[in-house]
């Protein structure tokens, strides 16, 4: 086949790219497998000058343009993305071979692919990859995928059938993908729940995240099983989706059944509600630990927080009040919490309300007979409440099988996710050689995006209420946009930084790249930013820490942990190489040590280090960076074993503060 670009590219271009694949087909496949996916890459982001000066690939390929998402890219980055589902392809079947003669022929087979697809690309021709993505589908919609000759002929025929309706294929394509964003939202959500308990009731009072949180996800529940009933009509009467189909309706639509893998959905919904009504009660006895204790935001919301407590609330907080019959005889303060107990439980039992839906019912104490009740309460009882509130959501969570579902459906999730990706390349391919595929579909995305809109906002109206609605959509815009014009100022910054980015694949020097990567991370989505911050707690310097630091007052408890333990780690390193160096005053070294403890406390410890040898300062300082059992225990036996009294007594210090213990009992036990 005579090689060109449809585009007609200028000559140097055109001779560049033949010679690029002559030589990577004439070195074969096991010297130039790593060098193809290579020059795909570089290729298609145009970081060969050849390519970048030629205006026509640069129009074509590396241009800006809104994709069928409506997201800014180009189609180069597309290109990028649709050899990466070809290599997910092969390395499903590279990993299944049977033997090493297999393995070879496939990745064979994959290296002729990849390179054919590119030659072909130039020449509007996509057909190696409908070929793999039509197989791909039927990997991930729960049929034969390894399907071949005559019968593979005739499913291809049926595709194509189905591919011919348009408005089918593009309404199935975006309701999947807002199906397939939810879906990811939804277990996102959930990984953000790993907080003890108490933390959470304690960010629900400083930041009101796990209620909002808990919320979402019952109405992501809810918008999911009806995108999905959505999805079970458009398919009807395809056969390319007949199992995808019948996945949907068994996993996500069917109601509650004693089945582990039926009515997923409303299991979720149904343990979100009960996992919220727990939350609502322990923040109760959480914020009355709050007040009586005097906290700067106890003081600040008391008013409100009274106002809350409904009549239920009132009743098991004064059931509190009660002091069991020992036999032994009460002090006075008891008497006195009897006697408000008596008082408090006639104004219940004569004021209790007639039971109604209307939603809960208001308090019958006033706001000062709330005030002493609140003042006569323990924290001690109170947290035993907390502590059996917990117990029974861990015993809701076993006897319903919270976790074992989660894993269960784990697998669908990502059987739809790869379907999805699979369908939007080969949608968006399709649309490189005919473009009024690409506007059609922009029209039919608006639809489904007022659609979907719709639907989200009847749910809410169920989930928190007509009045709460607006105020709710109100605060969610706020935190898209918020300030006016900011998310214009905000694309074009993007859009120069893009311009001038650097590929951090490139970059070899350790301290450059993590500058790069800092500066990165706050145009990262969430989970993307999560190995970025690993590296930079061995890598971070100083410069870096204007980057992550933002991140350590992250509303997501799991980032702000991260980020905090990479600033920990970044700050450790420094004073481990201000031992050898002296390169830090000792006011400044003092303002390093009580900032990581102010970031956390179990590194108290630090500031009573009695240690005058750097030596011994170093292991101590490694033990901390490095979080390695084995070498803790060695290096921890070493400095116990030390003739300086002073290295000893460290040594316990570190020990207590690990284990979270007093020094006086631990030497007791040692």
């Amino acid at each position: 086949m005579e090689f060109g670009l449809r585009v007609n590219p200028g000559l140097e271009a055109r001779s560049f790219l033949e010679s690029k694949i002559d030589k990577l087909r004439e070195s074969g496949f096991e010297q130039s497998m790593s060098r193809l996916n290579e020059d795909i890459r570089l290729i298609f982001s145009g970081q060969y000058d050849k390519l970048k000066k030629d205006s026509r690939f640069r129009q074509v390929f590396l241009g800006p343009r809104r994709n069928l998402r409506m997201e800014k890219s180009s189609q180069g980055e597309t290109f990028i993305g649709a050899f990466a589902v070809l290599e997910k392809i092969f390395n499903e079947k590279i990993s299944s071979a049977q033997s090493k003669e297999e393995q070879r022929r496939i990745e064979e087979e994959y290296f002729t692919a990849r390179l054919d697809a590119l030659e072909k690309l130039f020449v509007a021709d996509i057909s190696i990859f409908e070929h793999y993505f039509i197989l791909m589908f039927l990997r991930h919609t729960y049929q034969e995928h390894q399907t071949e000759g005559e019968k593979l002929d005739q499913v291809k025929a049926r595709f194509e059938e189905f591919i011919s309706e348009e408005n089918t294929l593009l309404r199935f394509f975006f309701l999947l993908d807002e199906f397939n964003n939810l879906n990811i939202e939804r277990g996102k959500l959930d990984q953000e729940k790993k907080p003890p308990f108490t933390q959470r009731l304690e960010d629900q009072i400083n930041q009101g995240g796990p209620i909002k949180s808990l919320k979402r996800q019952i109405v992501i529940c809810q918008k999911l099983k009806a995108i999905a009933e959505k999805l079970i009509e458009i398919s009807h009467g395809h056969s390319p989706l007949d199992e995808v189909r019948r996945v949907l309706d068994e996993v996500y639509v069917s109601g509650s059944t004693e089945s582990a893998i039926k009515g997923m959905l409303d299991k979720f919904r149904q343990y979100y509600e009960y996992e919220l009504s727990i939350l609502q009660e322990a923040l109760v006895y959480r914020r009355i630990i709050f007040m009586n204790s005097g906290a700067k935001v106890a003081s600040i919301n008391r008013k409100e927080w009274i106002e809350e407590i409904d009549f239920d609330t009132v009743e098991r907080l004064v059931d509190l009040l009660e002091v069991k019959d020992t036999g032994q005889r009460l002090s006075q303060n008891q008497k006195e919490q009897m006697e408000f107990y008596e008082k408090f439980r006639k104004k219940i039992d004569s004021d209790r309300p007639e039971s109604t839906d209307s939603g809960p019912a208001e308090s019958c104490l006033d706001e000062g007979e709330l005030n002493v009740l609140i003042l006569h309460l323990s924290n001690a009882s109170l947290d035993e409440q907390i502590s059996k509130v917990e117990k029974k959501l861990q015993a809701y969570r076993n006897k319903n099988n919270v976790d074992y579902q989660n894993s269960i459906v784990r697998s669908y999730t990502d059987n739809i996710e790869c379907l999805t990706q699979t369908l939007y390349f080969f949608i968006e391919l399709s649309a490189f050689k005919k473009a009024l595929l690409e506007n059609w579909g922009k029209e039919v995305f608006e639809e489904i995006r007022k659609e979907t809109e719709e639907m989200e906002k009847e749910i809410k109206k169920k989930v928190y209420g007509d009045e709460q609605v607006e105020e709710v959509e109100k605060a969610e815009k706020a935190e898209v946009v918020e300030e006016p014009g900011k998310e214009a100022e905000e694309e074009e910054e993007k859009e120069k930084e893009k311009e001038e980015k650097i590929d951090l694949k490139l970059v070899k020097d350790p301290e450059k790249r993590a500058q790069l990567l800092a500066k990165e991370l706050k145009n990262m989505p969430d989970p993307a930013k999560i190995k970025p911050l690993k590296e930079l707690a061995y890598t971070g310097d100083m410069e870096t820490l204007k980057y992550i630091l933002p991140l350590s007052q992250y509303a997501s408890d799991f980032l702000r942990n991260m980020a905090r333990n990479a600033v920990i780690k970044i700050i450790l390193r420094l004073l481990r190489e201000n031992e050898e160096k002296a390169m830090l005053g000792f006011q400044q070294r003092k303002k390093l040590v009580d900032f990581i403890i102010g970031l956390e406390k179990k590194y108290a410890y630090l500031k009573d280090m009695e240690l005058t040898d750097p030596k011994t300062t170093k292991k101590v300082l490694d033990v901390l960076i490095r979080e390695d059992k084995d070498f803790t225990a060695k290096i921890l036996s070493e400095i116990l074993l030390d003739e300086d009294e002073r290295v000893r007594a460290t040594a316990v210090k570190l020990i207590a503060g690990m284990l979270d213990q007093k020094e006086a009992s631990l030497l007791m036990k040692m």
